[in-house]
């Protein structure tokens, strides 16, 4: 099974919140094609700052560390988690997660991949010994891995926690070799990595370009490009300048004001995606006069953000109204988007005696789209209301270097993504002890963000959001200024189709877990915003045969089901089982019941195909969320 440019392009496609669009991102696909092009360019706003996956979170490096390095599993396009170097894995009890590791899986330098390699780069993430670690909160909930066997790792866990495998198939879950590791020491591990994933590391000269090679013996297959080199363009004008002549095939971080250039080209295109995060202005709160919650209220209630998605994003994208993005679980749809208030940002400042100290806001051309743009516009409105703002242009490196001394100034861009779909994947994940923005603390916010990560009642979780959400808007430790969709500009057109079997072809897309939806800010759809969700007012429009793949019990079986005009339906799955059951309509909403679990269900399209999506509500024996697609 090959793994192709389209799989390269989707290789993370999902790895948040239920995301759907990671194949419509193609490079030059055709062309290539036609041409026998074997290599890939791709650009980014910056260069990376390191090769070690637990050393670096920016979306720069994690473009490169997912190819590079594997994952125990990963989660696809479809939302889903799938197995990656992990075939299967179990809760055996509330506190005990075993997995079952793929056989004959090598490291790039032939040494065999084994549960004791897991073991190790699990517990170095939070090993207090290892001070430059940058993801040091991800596996706070792990009590200790035993590895009873090379194929068998058993990760117990502090208290219930259903959501580790989510975690496993993000950063800091990237899995290194123990035995080279040791043999070269951190700093030629950096500077030479070794991994298991699709693409090996060649060459790397600072601020020019970074080479990767396909790896021929990959366990998902061969990618059929043969290198993909990362170039940094910083400029946008130069990056884009780069798409149009055809020195790059793919350009990230494309400002919305320069997309209808590169979609009328007629050798490049323009995709856009809601990010599955936030873009804000995080906050030293550890610094006078933004240790007062008072001055940073001032801050955002004078923040004009209906201007800024108006005129700076034309539009693409929305105002956040809190700290959890939209199509996140326990997203308050209730709760109003952040308030523009200049008066009231003038009351503030008079409230905590403002003497017009300098707040800076610290910047990455490139790092961020509209990153200078909003930052002038912001500090303009702080003006306007009497507040003493500057900006300060940066370099990715010096961004990178203050992230980790937590040294920032004032106030600086960033983009904290949802890596779980939940909050505990974003707000908690990084404003938790000792997370990546820790610059401020509230001991009731850590007790329920402690106590909701471990809970499987989501009905207090749901609370405990919502009240942290009310503990964060009081404080500001950020100041949220957009969802944006965000653009990118790929060239060629989507016709490069894997070669694969249906079943086959979606588990290769993820076994090859590259390049484009993290190298883009971590991105993926939130689902109800793209998909286009359909309102059913009569059963019969559901009628028909669908299949999906369900997981049952811990076994993943693709599952057909032909559901009748009055809503009855049975579904049968490879596996032999047979599961009767009845959608039905209430108070507007698709629901369904089966002798085995009920829920709520939905009906989208999408690029002329039809889904129905089931959600099991409650304890379950068919866990998690599981799409059909209409096949007549």
């Amino acid at each position: 099974m090959d793994v192709t440019r389209r799989t390269l392009l989707s290789r993370a496609a999902g790895l948040i919140g239920g995301g759907l669009v990671a194949e419509a991102l193609l490079p030059r696909a055709a062309a290539a094609q036609a041409t026998g092009k074997t290599e890939l360019i791709v650009s980014q706003g910056g260069d990376i700052t390191h090769l070690d996956p637990h050393l670096a979170t920016t979306t720069t490096n994690v473009t490169v560390t997912f190819n590079l390095f594997d994952h125990l599993v990963s989660r696809h396009h479809d939302g889903k988690l799938h197995p990656s170097l992990a075939t299967e894995w179990k809760l055996v009890n509330p506190t005990l997660w075993q997995f079952k590791l793929r056989r004959g899986v090598t490291f790039h330098n032939g040494d065999p991949l084994t549960s004791a390699d897991v073991k190790f780069s699990i517990e170095r993430t939070y090993d207090p010994d290892f001070k430059l670690s940058m993801v040091r909160t991800i596996f706070t909930t792990v009590d200790r891995i035993e590895t009873p066997d090379p194929l068998v790792v058993n990760v117990y866990t502090k208290q219930p926690d259903p959501l580790l495998p989510a975690r496993l198939a993000f950063y800091g879950g990237q899995i290194i070799p123990r035995k080279y590791y040791a043999a070269v020491g951190p700093e030629q591990f950096n500077a030479r990595p070794i991994g298991s994933g699709p693409l090996r590391f060649v060459s790397w000269v600072k601020d020019d370009r970074l080479v990767l090679q396909a790896s021929g013996d990959y366990w998902g297959g061969k990618p059929n490009v043969d290198r993909v080199v990362f170039r940094p363009i910083p400029e946008t004008a130069a990056r884009i300048a780069a798409l149009l002549k055809g020195e790059v095939d793919i350009i990230f971080y494309l400002p919305p004001d320069h997309a209808d250039q590169v979609a009328r080209h007629p050798s490049t295109k323009v995709e856009d995606v809601l990010f599955a995060g936030l873009v804000v202005l995080g906050v030293n709160s550890k610094r006078t006069p933004l240790d007062n919650p008072l001055m940073k209220q001032a801050l955002s209630l004078a923040i004009d953000r209906d201007a800024i998605v108006k005129e700076l994003w034309h539009g693409r994208g929305i105002v956040p109204n809190g700290p959890i993005a939209k199509g996140d679980s326990h997203y308050d749809d209730t709760r109003p988007p952040l308030r523009y208030d200049p008066s009231l940002a003038r009351q503030r400042l008079k409230e905590v005696g403002y003497k017009g100290d300098e707040v800076v806001v610290e910047a990455v051309d490139g790092h961020i789209a509209n990153a200078k743009a909003m930052s002038e516009a912001i500090v303009s409105m702080w003006r306007d209301v009497g507040i003493n703002g500057k900006v300060e242009m940066i370099e990715m490196s010096v961004r990178a270097q203050k992230s980790r001394q937590k040294s920032f100034k004032g106030t600086w861009w960033s983009d904290p993504a949802s890596t779980l779909s939940d909050p505990d994947g974003m707000m908690w994940r990084l404003l938790a002890p000792g997370a990546a923005m820790d610059y401020w603390r509230d001991p009731r916010f850590d007790d329920l963000g402690a106590t909701a990560r471990f809970s499987v009642d989501e009905k207090f979780r749901d609370q405990a959001y919502r009240e942290m959400t009310r503990i964060f808007l009081e404080h500001l430790p950020w100041i949220p200024v957009i969802q944006p969709i965000q653009s990118y500009g790929p060239g060629g057109a989507p016709e490069l189709q894997p070669e694969a079997p249906p079943r086959m072809r979606r588990s290769a897309m993820m076994r090859a877990n590259v390049v484009l939806l993290l190298a883009a800010a971590l991105v993926v759809s939130a689902a109800a915003a793209l998909t286009g969700e359909k309102q059913i007012v009569d059963l019969k429009e559901i009628a028909g045969t669908w299949q999906g793949w369900a997981t049952v019990g811990t076994t993943e079986s693709r599952v057909t089901m032909v559901i009748r005009e009055d809503g009855s339906y049975e579904a049968s799955s490879q596996t032999g089982s047979l599961t009767v059951g009845k959608y039905y309509l209430q108070g507007g909403k698709l629901r369904y019941r089966s002798s085995r679990s009920e829920g709520a269900a939905t009906v989208s399209e999408e690029h002329g195909k039809t889904y129905l999506t089931v959600i099991p509500e409650g304890p379950s024996y068919e866990t998690g969320k599981t799409e059909y697609e209409r096949v007549k």
